[in-house]
């Protein structure tokens, strides 16, 4: 097979012959002049994947005038270049699982309410180690904060509709085919992020090493450090981590739809008017994607994309806009929202998983918050990953919690909600 860079010739021509096909167009018309494939940069842009930009230049074969064509997408491809980091990614089948749900799933779910708007990127070529889709950078789609980490109200307004389209499409699906998501697409929804207590899992041992280092922050926060109370602070705090893989299995006291499952602003992508207002939003990453309540989800980005300050001002409010976007969703398919979740059983959901927002931010972020200059050795450095996967990654985030004040704010914030909200008031008598 005849390869260009990173992309074959082969998979050139499918695309350009889709691109025919979209414009009624006949293949032999165009000549592929050439195509390039460049890196997003030197940092790491996806946590499981190598992310590039494909560019494919096309003139008209038939006809003597210099018109041109510049086709652009966004490419995601198994990296290459640390082992233990491509063993890691293997046998949590994170790229295989999105692929699948590309193939398989996502297009029928997109279908249901295209004509209110798409809720992720288009995919135009699928196999085994690579995604080709749309190139949301293209459609004036870019992250919804320069760290990509914090999100405002806004864009969380326009998070919690696009969510809403995504999970309601489920409900009208399911309806259509008469059958849950879960027995039809097992191989998209099968649970790979917490996969059960399975000792040779790497998920779980990523899990067991992500609550070490997180104690090990609670251990340095000043607020706790010096605490007679911190022995069961840690205990407390161990406990409630460790229920996160019975959180995440499919309900069967609440309704369950595709969920994410690793909603944090990286992977949301905004579009804006001319005021700079957020006026649509694209999800992106379904490499962990679950089948379950749709409140983790929104109580996964409203923790991870902000603080604890800001929920106490907006929780409410967004969480009521995200039940009256799928009303209105569903409405649409002539569907009554209480027929499938009243506004007190969705309400009664939040609560039972109130905690499962903080928990995920921690873990997701102890680990997305890491400075570039941490991540940058991390990804390139094979003993290095190995380490972080499944040794003592406690030694980084000690180090960013000392050196990186962005860091330290966030993860004291996030650690500090939870401790104080659900730890001490159940396991503590300490007033703080």
């Amino acid at each position: 097979m005849e390869v260009f860079g990173e992309i074959s010739a082969q998979e050139v021509d499918s695309l350009v012959k889709r691109y025919c096909d979209y414009k009624l167009q006949p293949f032999k018309d165009f000549e592929i002049l050439k195509h390039t494939v460049r890196t997003l940069g030197d940092s790491p842009q996806g946590f499981l994947g190598a992310h590039y930009y494909l560019e494919i230049h096309l003139g008209k074969a038939s006809t003597s005038q210099n018109e041109k064509v510049k086709l652009k997408y966004f490419v995601k491809k198994v990296p290459g270049n640390v082992e233990s980091f491509m063993q890691y990614i293997d046998d949590i089948q994170v790229f295989k699982k999105e692929c699948t749900l590309f193939k398989e799933l996502l297009p029928r779910l997109q279908d249901v309410n295209l004509k209110y708007g798409k809720f992720c990127p288009e995919c135009y070529l699928v196999d085994e180690n690579l995604v080709i889709l749309e190139n949301l950078a293209d459609k004036k789609f870019r992250m919804g904060s320069p760290q990509g980490q914090l999100l405002d109200y806004p864009h969380l307004l326009c998070a919690m509709k696009t969510l809403a389209n995504m999970h309601s499409a489920c409900v009208v699906l399911e309806g259509k085919l008469q059958s849950q998501l879960i027995d039809l697409y097992p191989t998209c929804l099968t649970e790979n992020s917490f996969p059960g207590w399975d000792k040779s899992s790497p998920r779980n041992t990523s899990l067991l090493t992500a609550l070490k280092a997180i104690c090990s922050l609670i251990e340095v926060i000043p607020k706790y450090k010096d605490s007679p109370e911190l022995p069961k602070i840690l205990e407390g705090f161990q406990k409630k981590f460790l229920q996160m893989p019975e959180f995440v299995r499919t309900s069967t006291r609440f309704r369950n739809v595709l969920l994410h499952g690793d909603l944090w602003a990286n992977n949301l992508m905004f579009k804006y008017d001319s005021t700079g207002s957020p006026v649509d939003c694209r999800i992106v990453d379904f490499q962990l994607s679950r089948y379950g309540p749709p409140v983790l989800d929104i109580l996964t980005v409203l923790s991870a994309a902000t603080t604890s300050a800001f929920r106490k001002i907006y929780f409410d409010v967004l969480i009521e806009n995200y039940y009256h976007f799928v009303d209105d969703f569903l409405t649409a398919h002539d569907i009554n929202v209480n027929d499938l979740f009243t506004k007190i059983e969705f309400k009664e959901s939040v609560n039972y998983y109130r905690i499962f927002g903080p928990l995920m931010s921690c873990y997701i972020s102890h680990e997305t918050l890491l400075p570039s200059e941490i991540t940058k050795s991390l990804y390139t450095n094979s003993e290095m990953f190995k380490e972080f996967a499944t040794g003592d990654r406690g030694k980084l985030c000690r180090k960013a919690f000392e050196i990186d004040p962005l860091y330290r704010e966030r993860m004291s914030d996030m650690i500090i909600d939870i401790v104080d909200n659900f730890i001490l008031k159940e396991y503590c008598e300490y007033n703080y």
